[in-house]
């Protein structure tokens, strides 16, 4: 048969979670032949010893890349993107995995049928560590995408355990890709591109939130807002950049700019720092009520410090724009 197919994982310190996405991967069933890249990005726990084990016991499928110098994820994808042979590649990061067996042949079937379009997406159950389910993730738009869909939506569009596209469209990912502080949301707004993307109406994965030692783990994790002040601050950097390759999207961008404001605003609060928390929810703007109640309700009562520092203290959660932060990972 016809290698058709390559899945792509990486991992970091994910023992707690590795052997069920592996296992999700390797039970897939499908009429072609498809192969299954694995890159730590050397891992301080056991990882990449079950790695290694799944490796042995499946040795025609499974190809592990070296992994001894840590690359961080963006340069950890492109590496193993590079030593992709399918004509089509899949993801599913380590802390994620699959639930449906035929999802590979369901995508590849959609595949062969829009032959013109080369970025394909479907939603996930989103659950925490003990893998109930507590939401589902929708791709936040009709069947048919576009870019103009990608930058609208909240956060990450899609999941990324549902990423599947054509190997050869991974031409249009920008130079600067790998110095990106995240990934996800390029991928889908350069593989879309000019053309259009095509989610199936099928939950075929699940989506982890804040699974240990992940980007919103950390950014939740931190007291101070420091972590998430340079995150979001690096990501408005990388939408300049990528606005210059979408002129004709600029509106889009610039909805897009005042969420990661918003964000911003928010990591400052969580340290106490009203006045730069002032700074950037007034850059955000009157628009980020389309996030929700709670952004709603700090923009209005923005000049009010003790009710700003007020709510926070007493209900975090309330004032945690969860839609902005679980979606940019």
């Amino acid at each position: 048969m016809k290698l058709m197919i390559s899945v792509c994982v990486i991992t970091y310190n994910q023992e707690q979670y590795i052997k069920k996405c592996l296992d999700s991967i390797v039970e897939q069933e499908l009429d072609c032949q498809f192969e299954l890249l694995i890159r730590d990005d050397a891992s301080h726990d056991r990882t990449p010893i079950i790695i290694e084990e799944y490796a042995k016991k499946y040795p025609t499928l499974i190809r592990v890349l070296p992994g001894e110098e840590n690359v961080g994820a963006n340069v950890n994808l492109l590496t193993i993107f590079s030593a992709c042979q399918g004509e089509f590649i899949a993801i599913c990061e380590g802390d994620d995995y699959w639930t449906d067996k035929n999802k590979l042949q369901k995508q590849l079937n959609t595949a062969k049928k829009f032959k013109d379009i080369e970025f394909f997406t479907h939603p996930a159950s989103v659950g925490g560590d003990d893998d109930t389910v507590n939401k589902i993730w929708p791709c936040q738009a009709p069947t048919f995408f576009n870019v103009n869909d990608i930058l609208r939506g909240l956060g990450q569009f899609a999941p990324t355990s549902s990423y599947f596209f054509s190997k050869k469209a991974l031409v249009a990912l920008p130079i600067w890709f790998g110095k990106a502080p995240i990934g996800d949301f390029f991928i889908e707004l350069y593989l879309t591109g000019m053309k259009k993307g095509y989610s199936l109406d099928e939950v075929m994965s699940n989506y982890r939130t804040s699974s240990t030692g992940s980007w919103v783990d950390t950014i939740s994790r931190d007291q101070t807002g420091e972590k998430g002040v340079r995150a979001f601050r690096m990501i408005k950097i990388y939408l300049k950049k990528a606005s210059l390759d979408f002129p004709e999207h600029k509106p889009a961008f610039l909805k897009r700019l005042e969420y990661v404001d918003f964000a911003i605003a928010h990591q400052f609060m969580k340290s106490g720092n009203y006045s730069n928390f002032l700074r950037y929810i007034n850059k955000a703007g009157e628009g980020i009520g389309d996030i929700g109640l709670s952004a709603k309700i700090l923009f209005t009562f923005r000049y009010v410090k003790i009710v700003i520092l007020g709510l926070y203290k007493i209900k975090k959660s309330f004032l945690y724009a969860q839609t902005i932060f679980q979606s940019w990972r």
